[in-house]
């Protein structure tokens, strides 16, 4: 009789015992993972009907999910009294999650591009601070993770709030597009002639700081930009940040091609409101580069130059270029 008293409380310690474990396991009001996520975009005012309840501005440059369930609208501006209508706002959400894993989805609206999940230095930073014994493997970890810009990620939820996926206002080209798209990275513009097209519809300018152009690999033919500086484009705006971006597949994620450009013109700095420019080239290839033709002003005006190449570049005498492999170089007197 006791040997079965024993053997029951036995089996109810038992039973205790899993239930207790499995409630563990199981998210409960904090979730059994927080991610934080931060997302890095541009900020617009949110409806007349949502502004009854709160007056506040909302994340406007896409969508962002994490494990399928649509989080976008739980992303607040990091700092108060964010003005609608800024560029480069952080956005910022903790969300509850369950798994060790989880899919992080981000997908831009039409107007906007997905430029990258970036790691900044407060990251790092915060990355030393909380894996003292091994940040470096989790940084690396982060960065396998990352590496080939995919607009879906499969991340342990603890990682997450070490990256930052950002958003800047332009368009996606992908020279073998049918005619008649968008410039969504669903629908992307054929030539740069359509992207052009696009931002004269824009209120007859482009009335913002920032234009990026993410390029499918393959040849895009030449391109002119000088016509950017004109007033048209940039009516309201005195600082300009352009990038190109290329060497993307049809999924838009990394590929081993560049983008290869024969010839490009930039904006000027003479002849109109433009105060300062710069320029970011990344995973293009060019035939030719005439240092010689960019803006003159060291203050002014600043390029930078990630994972690029040139076939052949001249008169870049005295000048210091990172990020550029060079073929041939012409120097000029």
């Amino acid at each position: 009789m006791i040997t079965n008293r024993k053997t029951g409380l036995l089996a109810f310690l038992a039973i205790v015992l899993i239930l207790a474990l499995s409630a563990c396991s199981q998210p409960d009001g904090s979730g059994a993972s927080t991610a934080k996520v931060r997302v890095t975009g541009t900020a617009a005012q949110s409806s007349a009907k949502q502004r009854a309840a709160s007056d506040t501005v909302v994340f406007a440059s896409g969508t962002v999910t994490l494990e399928g369930e649509d989080i976008t609208s739980q992303l607040k501006p990091a700092q108060t009294e964010t003005a609608s209508g800024s560029n480069d706002v952080e956005f910022e959400a903790d969300i509850p999650v369950a798994s060790e894993q989880v899919s992080y989805s981000v997908s831009p609206k039409p107007g906007f591009v997905f430029d990258e999940w970036k790691i900044t230095r407060a990251s790092r930073t915060a990355l030393k601070k909380d894996y003292p014994n091994s940040w470096w493997d989790v940084l690396v970890e982060i960065q396998n993770i990352i590496k080939d810009d995919s607009q879906t990620i499969h991340i342990n939820p603890e990682y997450i709030e070490y990256i930052r996926p950002t958003f800047d206002r332009g368009y996606y080209l992908n020279p073998d597009a049918p005619e008649g798209g968008d410039g969504s990275s669903g629908s992307p513009f054929k030539s740069l002639s359509s992207v052009m097209d696009e931002l004269e519809k824009v209120n007859d300018r482009y009335d913002d700081d920032e234009l990026t152009i993410k390029i499918q690999s393959g040849s895009a033919g030449e391109f002119n930009l000088a016509s950017l500086g004109q007033e048209s484009y940039y009516k309201d705006e005195s600082e300009i940040e352009l990038k190109l971006i290329g060497g993307y597949d049809e999924d838009w994620n990394l590929s081993p091609e560049k983008t290869d450009i024969s010839s490009i013109t930039f904006p000027s700095l003479s002849g109109n409101n433009i105060e300062e420019l710069e320029i970011e080239l990344r995973n293009i290839e060019l035939t030719e580069l005439d240092y010689g033709e960019l803006p003159k002003s060291n203050d002014d005006f600043e390029i930078d130059f990630r994972n690029c190449f040139v076939g052949t570049l001249k008169n870049a005498s005295g000048k210091i270029v990172n990020g550029l492999v060079v073929d041939k170089l012409m120097l000029f007197l």
